[in-house]
């Protein structure tokens, strides 16, 4: 299979999730979820300047697509995506951890409200919470009150 037919299979994913963020383990598609982590690998290669698939054309057309490099971000947009979803189908994001199913989603959830809190007293050291992200939670409706 091609890069190209690989990227359209990843404009595909785009049209039906709204975001370009394939999961490492996502069972539709397990080469789109392969093909999606060489490209960061190419991408850490040709910043380190070392030699790299990943053509200029082709870094432009991942980046037009606001495509996410640091697979430290694109997990956390996971969870946020996770997140988002739970809260289409429920009406709430009051996620519980009784549920086995979505007790990794609640730990997540509970880390980012105590980071959130942590990041809007001045006392964010060792914390990967950013303006960003404190603002994707807030527009979500996620509450960081310690109450």
């Amino acid at each position: 299979v091609s890069w190209r037919q690989r990227f359209e299979e990843l404009l595909e994913f785009r049209e039906q999730y709204g975001h370009v963020n394939v999961p490492y383990d996502f069972p539709p598609n397990p080469p789109l979820a392969q093909w999606v982590k060489r490209q960061r690998h190419q991408y850490r290669l040709l910043k380190e300047g070392r030699h790299s698939n990943l053509t200029p054309n082709r870094l432009e057309l991942l980046e037009s697509i606001d495509y996410c490099w640091d697979s430290r971000q694109a997990h956390w947009l996971d969870r946020f995506y996770e997140l988002q979803d739970f809260q289409r189908k429920h009406g709430h994001i009051r996620v519980s951890k009784r549920n086995s199913t979505d007790r990794p989603l609640a730990v997540w959830l509970k880390r980012q409200r105590h980071q959130g809190r942590l990041f809007l007293q001045g006392r964010a050291d060792g914390s990967n919470m950013t303006h960003a992200r404190l603002q994707k939670l807030l527009d979500l409706g996620v509450k960081f009150s310690s109450a």
